[in-house]
């Protein structure tokens, strides 16, 4: 999808969270372990991967409380090495 997004100058907007909301799997031990190396949450790092993937993808984090956009923001500022972006590829965009 952001490959097609991308030629036509059009956005991606991921706003389904991976699994329900509940990554499980190897796509949820990725997320801990490279949470846990980055001193964040699942959700930042399942963020900044998004991020980092495409410029035509503009995730919309939902929230149920005043903290969670901070956390979200975070997420911009994370710096995921190419071995991060390669690990929960069952994240990505079909």
């Amino acid at each position: 999808m952001p490959k097609l997004c991308r030629t036509h100058c059009l956005a991606s907007l991921p706003w389904f969270p991976p699994a329900d909301g509940a990554p499980t799997g190897y796509v949820a031990e990725a997320l801990a372990g490279i949470a846990e190396r980055h001193g964040a949450t699942r959700g930042q790092i399942a963020l900044a991967w998004l991020l980092r993937r495409s410029l035509a993808l503009c995730p919309t984090p939902g929230t149920g409380s005043p903290v969670h956009p901070a956390k979200d923001l975070g997420a911009a500022e994370i710096r995921l090495s190419a071995e991060n972006m390669s690990r929960p590829e069952a994240l990505a965009p079909a």
